[in-house]
């Protein structure tokens, strides 16, 4: 499937059938984007160890191609592309609040869904003034994100139970930013085989890192489930 373009509709679910082929689309080498109206799971309440971490790698796997696809909508001045996928986006941050919510608390997602929101800001302004040649608008969105990626290192440091240091977290988060803002320079010199190779990368770094972060998020004795057979069958589906 490579340099084949395909439009995923219903893919807002994170454990449906539009969001699997998604996945599986990407994976074999085509671009893709990611368009729903309905909203993203959780829909809150109480979620097991094992469900946590599910949700969590799914949901930041297709944040990062929603995001992906937004800047590159925003590149080609294509508004409808990057509205849709700005729309899934926001549904997938609110689908991310309420799953802290439910497993570290009302105040943890708080704190965590503006930053979030305000990470997808950076990107959309990023994109935008990558699409228009604006290298100032371009070099204030980047130190927009940089400072919110501190402060996202700093949450997932927190509540990590003493398992993530600030390091280790600001390294994940940068290395999550820094694929979108690669795929998107590439795709903007036209560079599609190498944007897409990038994307690839990106929602694979997202996924794995994801199954690693979500089990930090939780007590040690929780995160064990993370390495029973069944839950790893599970994540790997």
């Amino acid at each position: 499937l490579t340099d084949k373009v395909a439009i995923i509709t219903g893919g807002a679910g994170i454990n449906g059938l539009g969001f699997a082929t998604a996945r599986l689309m990407a994976a074999q080498g085509a671009r893709v984007a990611v368009l729903d109206l309905a909203g993203a799971e959780p829909a809150g309440g109480p979620v097991t160890p094992g469900q946590f971490t599910l949700q969590f790698q799914a949901l930041l796997g297709q944040h990062t191609m929603l995001a992906a696809d937004m800047m590159r909508g925003r590149i080609r001045n294509d508004p409808d592309v990057a509205q849709a996928a700005n729309a899934a986006i926001g549904k997938n941050t609110d689908a991310l609040g309420k799953l802290f919510a439910a497993e570290l608390g009302a105040d943890a997602a708080q704190t965590f869904t503006p930053l979030w929101s305000g990470h997808v800001t950076g990107l959309f302004n990023y994109a935008r003034g990558l699409g228009a040649g604006d290298e100032t608008a371009m070099a204030q969105a980047k130190l927009q994100v940089t400072q919110i990626e501190d402060k996202l290192a700093d949450f997932f440091a927190d509540h990590s139970h003493g398992q993530l240091g600030k390091q280790q977290a600001l390294e994940g988060v940068a290395d999550h930013i820094n694929h979108l803002l690669d795929q998107a320079d590439q795709y903007a010199a036209k560079d599609y085989e190498k944007s897409d190779a990038t994307y690839r990368e990106g929602y694979a770094h997202a996924f794995t890192g994801g199954q690693a972060l979500g089990a930090a998020l939780l007590t040690p004795t929780q995160a064990k489930v993370t390495e029973t057979p069944s839950w790893r069958l599970r994540s790997a589906l």
